[in-house]
């Protein structure tokens, strides 16, 4: 209302006004009464409406807004804690799975150890068994020199002493779209037959590395050289190795187009 009339006046006239009948004065005396206080300087019996009684009024004013409104948090808040309840869902079947495999893994890691003891026992007296050990024993030092020497630049998810070979993936090259298959095509322009990728499956985007017992300690630190190079590139020109293999009289195959049209026969073209 007019902001020169005053607070206590504008409240009686606005209790005289109201449009329900329990807020307005029960009788005229009542309203005259109340008027004659305000001009007497005296308390008046009406009261501004408090906050809780002009929010009431303005839901009911706009009652299906705020129908709608509630409707919208119920959803968000129930979408919300059955999200929650699938991730966590998730993450608990992702650790079992882990667990699983860990302890999987062990077990082949046992039988192969109890295996190499005893098939230690048998060739003791066997000639040349004592070659057939060292050869085995280099490869099983290559495969954790090699380990050690990549674990910063690519994640090793069971680093600790392995066989003769060890697995990593590119959970540290991820965030710049570097998966297993762009490692491997980069490996070939730099001259390297890849390793096996996407095996085991129990480890995501898995790189196995097995570098046999024939292989020199500057052979195997070229190869470390060469994949810290390609970690680097994963970070400053991730390109570069989506691009790869670019040194090949054939480049990255169409995958996809070899799985919907296979050629099992090789056709000489003419010219």
């Amino acid at each position: 209302m007019n902001p020169k009339i005053p607070v206590d006046l504008e409240t009686v006239i606005l209790k005289a006004m109201a449009k329900s009948r329990d807020e307005r004065y029960t009788t005229a005396r009542a309203f005259a009464e109340d008027l004659s206080r305000f001009l007497d300087g005296k308390p008046t019996i009406a009261k501004p409406p408090s906050v809780a009684n002009r929010a009431a009024k303005w839901v009911r004013r706009h009652s299906k807004i705020v129908a709608a409104a509630v409707a919208v948090c119920l959803m968000a808040t129930a979408g919300l804690a059955i999200s929650t309840l699938l991730i966590a869902r998730e993450k608990t079947k992702t650790e079992e799975n882990f667990q699983r495999a860990d302890a999987y893994f062990r077990r082949a890691r046992e039988t192969v150890d109890h295996f190499g003891v005893r098939l230690n026992e048998k060739l003791a007296g066997v000639p040349g068994a004592e070659g057939v050990r060292r050869v085995a024993e280099n490869a099983v030092l290559n495969a954790n020199y090699l380990r050690v020497k990549l674990r910063d630049a690519y994640h090793v998810p069971y680093d600790r002493m392995c066989m003769h070979e060890f697995v990593c993936n590119n959970r540290k090259q991820k965030e710049h779209g570097i998966h297993a298959l762009d490692v491997a095509k980069r490996l070939i322009d730099l001259g390297y037959h890849p390793m096996t990728i996407y095996f085991p499956l129990v480890v995501s985007e898995a790189m196995m590395i097995e570098p046999t017992e024939t292989e020199s300690k500057e052979t195997l630190d070229a190869f470390v050289e060469d994949m810290l190079l390609i970690a680097e590139e994963a970070r400053t020109d991730p390109e570069k190795l989506h691009a790869a293999p670019v040194t090949r009289p054939i480049g990255r195959l169409d995958e996809g187009r070899a799985v919907r049209d296979p050629q099992l026969r090789w056709t000489c073209r003419k010219g």
